[in-house]
């Protein structure tokens, strides 16, 4: 499934563990454990897919409005895992600075009585990464990574003398191909560059097969806006199912 769908994901275990492996494994915009398939609550499940069954935000949720600007705000995002891949990449481009994108973030949104709903970001799959400059390129690389993300590099040429360089497991990260546009499918581009090449870089993206790949330019900052990096899942679990709703006989 080179393309892959992931709109929704039905899971029924009254395992817990089975629960924690399954939804961090699963590429599905929504997971539904212990109940229906259909029918996402406004305020409580935002809801969105993965791949061709969804171009992103999921509606609802906290980026949603954010990926409405123009140009994209930074969203109001914070906690999460910070991605070791991307302090070695930088150290071997001898930069020294930190980024830090809300990756593994968890938050549990309300719901009602028997039921948890949780709302997680991980990474949404393949950046490409198409820059003019060789330290704008580096720049993307690093968020791409980031965010848990692979990265594809759009001009090879220009950082070849670090990509030779790279460790095994970075260099896994890492895609130098002769031509892009044969390496997808991506999930984001990071773009950046003079008018001239930011027009033609987007030309070329719209025009590849598959899913809609949204495209991100530099934040007025400096930067990019990280959150914008990661995929969204909406996750409920009829907890009623498993045996009994563990909060309310905590309560006891």
């Amino acid at each position: 499934m080179r393309w892959g769908y992931g709109l929704t994901f039905g899971l029924h275990t009254r395992l817990d563990t089975t629960i924690a492996e399954v939804t961090g494994a699963i590429r599905a915009g929504n997971i539904y454990v212990n109940r229906n398939t259909i029918g996402a609550v406004v305020g409580v499940q935002p809801f969105g897919g993965h791949g061709l069954s969804g171009t992103g935000p999921k509606a609802g949720g906290p980026l949603y409005l954010a990926r409405l600007n123009a140009p994209v705000a930074s969203a109001a995002l914070s906690g999460g895992a910070r991605d070791p891949a991307t302090a070695q990449w930088l150290a071997l481009c001898g930069v020294e600075r930190a980024i830090a994108v809300p990756l593994g973030l968890e938050i549990e949104l309300p719901g009602p009585v028997g039921e948890r709903n949780l709302y997680r970001l991980g990474p949404c799959g393949t950046v490409l990464a198409l820059a003019e400059t060789r330290d704008d390129l580096i720049e993307q690389v690093a968020w791409g990574l980031a965010a848990g993300n692979p990265v594809v590099v759009g001009n090879g040429a220009l950082l070849a003398d670090i990509v030779a360089r790279l460790p095994e497991a970075l260099r896994a990260r890492i895609e130098a191909p002769r031509d892009w546009r044969t390496a997808g499918p991506f999930a984001r581009a990071l773009v950046a560059g003079s008018e001239a090449f930011v027009r033609t870089a987007l030309g070329q993206i719209a025009g590849l097969p598959g899913p809609i790949v949204t495209a991100e330019m530099p934040c007025d900052g400096g930067g990019y806006a990280g959150a914008m990096l990661l995929g969204e899942t909406s996750i409920s679990i009829n907890t009623t199912a498993a045996g009994g709703n563990a909060s309310l006989m905590a309560l006891a």
